[in-house]
């Protein structure tokens, strides 16, 4: 993964952090999911978001990793 992937992935969380005043997951999640995303296009792929699915009780789950 390249270094100017990875330092703007940083100076983003910095930015968040700064305004948002917030490091829990729900306010950094998206800028990690760009950070993959980004170097999953230079490679043909495509990072898809969390997707639904029915647990072993009905339940819907959001598995991650997908």
């Amino acid at each position: 993964m390249s270094r100017v992937l990875i330092n703007k992935y940083y100076n983003n969380i910095d930015r968040a952090i700064q305004h948002g005043k917030s490091r829990n997951e729900t306010a950094v999640r998206n800028y990690f999911w760009m950070l993959l995303n980004e170097y999953a296009q230079e490679k043909n792929y495509e990072v898809i978001p969390e997707v639904a699915a029915l647990g072993t009780n009905g339940v819907k789950v959001y598995p991650t990793g997908l």
